[in-house]
């Protein structure tokens, strides 16, 4: 994708527009292709790896593994299973060689920043923006290529890589740009699924086109009128209310299933979202939420939400309840609970006034 993008926006087009048609136009192919996975991954261009300090050791090997390498005329015709590439790429496997200084670094949890300040922050920032522009334009192009083809894609996976996690963020600005009128005019209708992870702490208002963080999302999301399961997470978790704020607004008539992954907020805020969605709504998945208030609030939740809405299941995994006490804060963990029915209902209440 880097390569393709690399070219003017009308022949990167036209490239993954032609693409998608000829399997829409093959027997074999036009069945099997089900999901279309944006994974946000952006390498230095080999010209610039002698001009700066990469922020990598693995980065920097991977650039010598790839310079002079002869790739064999079967990969090119056949592609490499995926299980293969994992075992044979040194990378992957650690084979790298790493100082006493980087393993103490990774324990700290603090490797991926320490390195990245090494590079010369002028250089840095410039790649920073230039991904974010890269990022916009293929999210434009792979949108713009999907309606005007016809393609029948049923899963759209917008994620960012963990290679370089700061400069792959993700914000709804980049999802609404000029393919948002294509797809307003042509909606992908076999495309039911999104899986998305955003950055809560881009700005909250793009200036420049005068638009905001909330509402771009709630309008991308208006352009799947078929959309009736959603992953929404957060990377780093939501601190910033992002998803209360979407949560008051966003509306999917035909939404079936909700996963919402990372998220510090209010038993209200999630409750306002789910019960908005009474008529359809059948699975909800919550990992890793945080509720201010007590345990009490997970109770009030569960309880208000499962005699509200007839859902077939309700699983919430790896939360908590942030605990306020005289001078501190404190946070009371959940067991995993799945609500299936009235018996387990009972069960995870009475887990919850046990603790």
């Amino acid at each position: 994708m880097a390569s393709l993008l690399s070219l003017p926006n009308e022949v990167s087009l036209l490239i993954l527009k032609q693409c998608l048609e000829s399997i829409l136009k093959s027997e074999s192919l036009s069945q099997s292709v089900r999901e279309v996975e944006i994974c946000t991954s952006y390498l230095l261009p080999l010209d610039e790896v002698e001009e700066i300090e990469l922020p990598y050791c693995e980065y920097e090997s991977m650039m010598k593994s790839l310079k002079g390498k002869v790739i064999p005329d079967s990969l090119v015709e056949h592609g490499i299973d995926y299980d293969d590439w994992y075992k044979k790429w040194h990378i992957n496997n650690a084979e790298v060689e790493s100082s006493d200084e980087e393993e103490r670094d990774d324990e700290s949890g603090s490797l991926t920043r320490n390195r990245l300040e090494q590079l010369n922050m002028r250089e840095y920032q410039r790649h920073l923006y230039d991904q974010a522009d890269m990022m916009r334009t293929g999210y434009d192009v792979v949108f713009t290529a999907i309606a005007a083809s016809g393609i029948s894609v049923e899963l759209l996976n917008i994620e960012p890589n963990s290679m370089l996690m700061e400069a792959n963020r993700i914000n709804p600005f980049m999802l609404m740009g000029p393919s948002s009128a294509i797809l307003s005019k042509s909606s992908p209708a076999s495309l039911r699924q999104l899986r998305i992870s955003l950055d809560p702490e881009s700005p909250l208002d793009d200036t420049t086109a005068g638009r905001k963080w909330g509402p771009d999302l709630i309008r991308f999301m208006y352009l799947l009128p078929k959309l009736s399961d959603l992953e929404l997470n957060f990377q780093p978790r939501d601190k910033a209310g992002r998803f209360s704020e979407i949560a008051k607004e966003l509306y999917i008539p035909t939404l079936k299933r909700i996963s919402l992954i990372c998220i510090d907020t209010a038993a209200e805020d999630l409750a306002i979202l789910l019960m908005r969605h009474y008529r359809t709504l059948e699975t909800v998945d919550l990992d890793n939420i945080q509720l201010s208030g007590a345990l009490t609030s997970w109770r009030w939740l569960i309880e208000i939400v499962w005699s509200s809405l007839n859902l077939e299941r309700l699983c919430i995994t790896s939360s908590q309840a942030e605990r306020e006490a005289e001078n501190s804060v404190s946070k009371a963990e959940l067991d995993d609970i799945e609500v299936v029915g009235n018996d387990s209902l009972t069960a995870a209440i009475n887990m919850l006034i046990s603790k």
